[in-house]
C-alpha cells in the first residue's frame, strides 16, 4: 500500500513540473501566447493611484426647449464617461489627459415633463459625478387638424390638444356673436373643447382664430383657425354699364367689389335687412340688381333716376316697396316682385316708361297711389285676390295697357286709377269691389267690355266710365241689371248695362 501512495505522489510531481516549466496547453503550435497576463484586469488598475479628474460644473440644468452646453474635463490620465440619461447626448465618450480641460458638448432634447439623471466621469479610480436635470416645457399643442371650414348653417367643431399646463379656451370678443364655447366642455380634463358655430348672417366669408391658452399667461397657447362660408342671402348682386362699382348712399356694407361682369355688395345680418331711402338714387350706371331674401323693406326713392336700370329682382323677404322706389327708371323693362311683398308704395314705379310687364304676387294687399303712373309700355296687369285696394292714379296714363283683371279681394278702386289708358279694351272687376272712384276709367278710348261681378252695385264715381269706346258694354249679374241702372252714377251708363251669367 505504501508503494502505491509513493507512485501516485511521483506522478503528481511530474505533472506539476510539466505545467510550470514544460509545454503550456495555452500555447498554440506557433508558440504565440493567446492570453497575456493581466488582460482581464480593470483599466483603472493600469492607471496609477495618483490619478485625478474634475469638471467645471457639478450641476447642470437644461432648458425645457432643449439645448447644448459645454463642459470641461480636467485629468492627468485618460478618462471616460458613463451616461445614464437617454435624453442627453455627449459629443465624445472620453479623452486624453489635459490640464487646460477637454471641452465636451452635452445636448438635451425637448421635454414635456420634469426629468433628472447623472453622468459619471472616470479616470482610473478617480470619479466625478455631474447631476443633470430639465424642467417641463409649458406648452399647449394643437391637434394636426387645427383649421375648420363651416357651411352657412354653422354647426360644432371639436378642437383637440395636449397640454402641460392648466388652460382655457379664448374666443376673441369680436367673433363671439358667431362662435361660442359649448357649456358642457371640460377642456383641461378631456383635452378637447367643443365650439358652437352660429349660422352665418354675413355676405362675406368669416374667419377667426381661437386660442387655448395657459391660465393667467397667454404667451403659452395653441391656435385654431375657424372659417365660414358667406351667406348668399346677404349679398346684393348688380351690373353696371361701365363695369365699375357703384357707391350707394345711406348704406353700410362689408365689401363692394366688381369682378367678371358682376358687382357684389356684401353685408352683415344687421345691415342687409333694409334698403334705405335714396340708397341707390342717381346711380345712372346701374343696369340690374338682385335684392336678397333677407331684405324686408325698400325705402322711398331708393332707386330714383337709375335711368340705365333694366331689370330688378325683389327677394321674397321684402314686405314693402317704399314710395317712388324706382321713380323715373326709364330703362326698366321687367320687375319680379317676391312673394313676401304686401304693399307697393305710392309712386313705386312711377315714370318707368319702358316697363312692359309686372307680376304682382298673392302676398300683395295694396297698390299705392301713382304706383305705376306713366308706365307707358305696360301691356297687361293681373291683380290677385289678395289685393284689397288700388290707389288713385295707380295706372294713370298707362297707354299701352290692353287688359286688366281685378281680383275678388279688391274693395276699392281709387279715382283716376286707370285714367287715360287709351289702349285698354277689356276690364274685369272682381265681386268684392264696393267703390269705384271718379274718373277711374276716364278716357279709356278703346275700352269696349267691362265685366262687373258684384251683385250689389259698387258706389260709383263721377265720370268713372266717360270717354270709353262708343260701343262699350258693361256686363253685370243678370239679377242685378235694374239695380245698376238705377244706382247713383251708374244711371249715366244705363244704356250700356246688360245682364251676364257669371
Amino acid at each position: 500500500m505504501k508503494r502505491l501512495f509513493l507512485l501516485l505522489a511521483l506522478c503528481g510531481m511530474v505533472a506539476v513540473g510539466c505545467t510550470e516549466g514544460g509545454v503550456d496547453d495555452n500555447i498554440d503550435n506557433g508558440g504565440n501566447n493567446t492570453e497575456q497576463p493581466g488582460e482581464d484586469d480593470d483599466d483603472e488598475n493600469e492607471i496609477p493611484d495618483d490619478a485625478y479628474i474634475s469638471i467645471n460644473k457639478d450641476i447642470l440644468t437644461f432648458s425645457p426647449d432643449g439645448e447644448s452646453v459645454e463642459v470641461k474635463v480636467y485629468s492627468n490620465y485618460e478618462w471616460t464617461l458613463t451616461n445614464n440619461c437617454d435624453w442627453v447626448t455627449a459629443s465624445i465618450s472620453g479623452g486624453e489627459a489635459s490640464e487646460e480641460g477637454t471641452a465636451i458638448t452635452l445636448t438635451a432634447d425637448l421635454t414635456y415633463d420634469d426629468r433628472e439623471g447623472t453622468i459619471t466621469f472616470s479616470c482610473g479610480k478617480a470619479k466625478k459625478l455631474l447631476v443633470v436635470s430639465q424642467s417641463l416645457k409649458e406648452v399647449i399643442i394643437s391637434d394636426e387638424n387645427n383649421t375648420f371650414n363651416l357651411p352657412v348653417e354653422g354647426g360644432t367643431v371639436d378642437i383637440a390638444y395636449q397640454t402641460t399646463v392648466e388652460c382655457e379656451v379664448v374666443i376673441p370678443i369680436d367673433v363671439q356673436h358667431w362662435i361660442s364655447l359649448a357649456p358642457e366642455t371640460r377642456g383641461l380634463e378631456s383635452g378637447c373643447a367643443t365650439l358652437n358655430i352660429a349660422k352665418s348672417k354675413a355676405g362675406a366669408d368669416r374667419r377667426a382664430v381661437v386660442k387655448v391658452v395657459k391660465m393667467g399667461d397667454q404667451s403659452v397657447f395653441a391656435e385654431y383657425t375657424i372659417t365660414q362660408e358667406r351667406n348668399m342671402d346677404y349679398i346684393i348682386f348688380y351690373t353696371t354699364t361701365n363695369g365699375e362699382t357703384i357707391s350707394p348712399q345711406n348704406f353700410d356694407y362689408l365689401t363692394n367689389t366688381y369682378e367678371d361682369g358682376v358687382g357684389m355688395l356684401a353685408f352683415d345680418g344687421s345691415k342687409v335687412t333694409s334698403i334705405g331711402d335714396s340708397a341707390f338714387s342717381g346711380c345712372t350706371s346701374l343696369t340690374s340688381i338682385i335684392i336678397p331674401d333677407s331684405v324686408t323693406s325698400i325705402g322711398e326713392w331708393a332707386f330714383r333716376d337709375c335711368d340705365s336700370l333694366t331689370s330688378v329682382t325683389i327677394g321674397n323677404g321684402v314686405t314693402s316697396i317704399g314710395g317712388c322706389a324706382f321713380y323715373n327708371c326709364t330703362s326698366l323693362t321687367s320687375v319680379t316682385i317676391g312673394n313676401g311683398v304686401t304693399s307697393i308704395g305710392s309712386g313705386a314705379f312711377d315714370a318707368c316708361t319702358s316697363l312692359t310687364s309686372v307680376t304682382i304676387p298673392d302676398s300683395v294687399t295694396s297698390i299705392g297711389n301713382n304706383a305705376f303712373n306713366n308706365c307707358y309700355s305696360l301691356t297687361s296687369v293681373t291683380i290677385p285676390d289678395s289685393v284689397t285696394s288700388i290707389g288713385y292714379n295707380a295706372f294713370y296714363d298707362c297707354d299701352s295697357l290692353t287688359s286688366v283683371t281685378i281680383g275678388n279681394g279688391v274693395t276699392e278702386i281709387g279715382h283716376s286709377a286707370f285714367y287715360n289708358c287709351d289702349s285698354l279694351t277689356s276690364v274685369t272687376i272682381g265681386n268684392g269691389v264696393t267703390e269705384i272712384g271718379y274718373d277711374a276709367f276716364w278716357g279709356c278710348a278703346s275700352l269696349k267690355e267691362v265685366y262687373c261681378k258684384p251683385t250689389t252695385p259698387p258706389m260709383g264715381g263721377y265720370k268713372m266710365f266717360t270717354l270709353n269706346a262708343p260701343d262699350r258694354t258693361i256686363y253685370v249679374p243678370c239679377d242685378s241689371v235694374e239695380a245698376y241702372k238705377s244706382a247713383w252714377y251708374w244711371e249715366d251708363y244705363a244704356a250700356s248695362i246688360v245682364g251676364y251669367d257669371f
